[in-house]
């Protein structure tokens, strides 16, 4: 059963405690404790114990630091708290584990975009669009940024792109 679809605090409660009591069992059985370990982290965020998950996940962190695991919850830790530095570091490992996968790749392009490193974020974006000219949230954050830097003869042809992808979307049509 996933940590999220567990509604009631109690429960949640419970079941932190009978995680921690089989990760501190010296005669469990536990074959994959870093599941256990993930669950536990997955549980006490659950329960707003902010400062117990986030040293379990920099224990996860320390311990696997290139488990995918261990490296979206990390991530998403450190895009919650505007750690830019750490956000684009944990997404470019998930990136380079597997390059094709693309939530890895949106994850990576919105931590460099939140951190303004456009010289990092622009030929990552024309790749994305490069590989899948279906790419709509890539085309968008390209269209966007040289629309923003006045540089509109560059948007043009990914607006209307856009508008390809997207007839119904008014935002794109006016953007044109």
């Amino acid at each position: 059963l996933p940590v999220a679809a567990i509604s009631s605090s109690s429960t949640l409660e419970s079941l932190a405690a009978t995680l921690e009591q089989h990760l501190s069992n010296p005669q469990s059985t536990i074959r994959n404790p870093q599941s256990i370990q993930l669950a536990l982290y997955d549980a006490r965020r659950a329960l707003r114990q902010t400062a117990e998950a986030d040293a379990l996940l920099a224990e996860l962190y320390e311990k696997h630091p290139e488990d995918p695991n261990v490296l979206l919850r990390a991530n998403d830790s450190f895009t919650n708290k505007r750690d830019w530095d750490n956000a684009i570091a944990t997404s470019q490992v998930l990136v380079k584990s597997d390059p094709q996968n693309d939530e890895y790749r949106s994850r990576y392009r919105s931590a460099l975009s939140s951190a303004k490193r456009w010289d990092a974020l622009l030929p990552l974006l024309q790749e994305d669009i490069a590989r899948n000219d279906q790419d709509e949230d890539a085309t968008v954050m390209l269209a966007y940024y040289y629309a923003d830097h006045e540089q509109y003869e560059l948007a043009m042809p990914y607006f209307e792109r856009l508008v390809k992808l997207d007839p119904e979307n008014i935002d794109y049509t006016v953007s044109l």
